[in-house]
């Protein structure tokens, strides 16, 4: 009898660690790494590189939290070359602005296709090559790549309610300015000095 209770507490607990697997797991979508240069740079075992890519496409409900056309196909309006250093103690991140001008390596594009080159290019237009809702980026992350010589090791899209989300998670943001900021079409309380976003 105490044989077959453990076994079913093995199989329920096992039950269980899967359903979670699985629910976590389902929250992620992946990119075609086909996308990615057959020429990247080595990696590093010290540490780890990850590129945080925002997104400012109005897909899939991001238009409801403001501005935008929700029908125009979304750029990296931020990006971040996040370092994490071997102790995972310690990170640092550097911003990619996005009026950078790169030459935007040669990306797979949605037909199974190759761009040629871009060169003196601003760097956000990366994300937008193939013009598809979920943008590029495999092609921002070529770019990011042949730009600093680096392996990025992971990459993450971060879209606004991805944001909004984060933000909610850390208890809000303060906003620190000196004085009440308005911007047609924005609600004019989000922005105030002070104010817990």
């Amino acid at each position: 009898m105490a044989l077959l209770v453990c076994l079913s507490l093995v199989v329920l607990g096992g039950a269980g660690a899967g359903w979670v697997y699985l629910k976590l797991n389902g929250n992620i979508q992946t990119f075609d790494a086909g996308g990615l240069s057959d020429n990247r740079p080595a990696g590093s075992s010290k540490g780890e590189n990850v590129l945080v890519i925002g997104s400012d496409a109005r897909t899939d409900g991001n238009a409801a939290l403001g501005g935008g056309d929700k029908d125009g196909i979304g750029r990296s309006d931020t990006t971040l070359l996040l370092h994490i250093y071997a102790d995972h103690k310690h990170a640092l991140a550097v911003s990619i602005p996005r009026d950078t001008l790169v030459t935007i390596p040669p990306c797979k594009l949605p037909t199974g296709g190759w761009t040629q080159a871009q060169p003196n290019t601003m760097f956000n237009a990366a994300f937008s090559v193939g013009e598809t809702d979920k943008g590029n980026p495999a092609c921002t992350q070529n770019t990011v790549e042949q730009l600093t010589g680096l392996r990025m090791d992971h990459t993450v899209v971060v879209d606004f309610k991805g944001f909004a989300a984060l933000t909610q998670v850390v208890g809000g943001v303060k906003v620190c300015l000196p004085n009440d900021v308005y911007q047609k079409g924005l609600n004019p309380n989000r922005t105030t000095r002070g104010t817990l976003l």
